[in-house]
């Protein structure tokens, strides 16, 4: 697993062409060891860098590295075609990420089935989830931070922190 934790909130905007870039310091603990420009076993040219988009919970898209994908996809590797559910389960779940390759600006471009699930127009909250990272429309984002009722000192005393 990533040594480093992706922590953070950060307010952009998608360009014309649904491009839109990942904050440098999300970027980097994403990447700890300098492994943006690997794409699988490719090497990639320039500032290129690979990543698994999925749908989020919440009308929200979550972004993976391709270590954190391996890592979730292990834990449901044992599972056997004999177990109709969990297969099925399984392999729904490991369908649903797809590469996305950043241009050789550092640039990914969000496919538009992800764009329209996530209802993203222009302004977007990147924010970082331990493991990965959510990308937010800020309407979404903000209606999702008020409709939670989310205590959060009674969740934090609850986890011991």
């Amino acid at each position: 697993m990533n040594t480093k934790y992706l922590t953070g909130s950060y307010y952009h905007t998608v360009d014309g062409k649904n491009r839109i870039r990942i904050p440098s310091k999300i970027k980097s603990d994403m990447f700890p060891e300098d492994k943006s420009e690997e794409c699988g076993e490719e090497k990639q040219e320039g500032g290129k860098f690979c990543v698994y988009f999925r749908a989020g919970k919440g009308k929200c898209i979550s972004v993976y590295t391709e270590e954190t994908v391996n890592e979730l996809l292990e834990k449901i590797a044992y599972i056997k075609e004999s177990d109709d559910e969990m297969y099925w389960a399984a392999s729904v779940y490991a369908s649903s990420f797809k590469l996305v390759e950043s241009d050789p600006q550092g640039r990914l471009v969000i496919p538009n089935d992800y764009k329209e699930y996530a209802e993203i127009d222009k302004d977007i909250v990147i924010c970082g989830n331990i493991n990965h990272v959510d990308i937010w429309s800020q309407k979404n984002y903000s209606e999702h931070l008020k409709t939670q009722n989310l205590d959060l000192t009674s969740v934090i005393k609850k986890l011991g922190l």
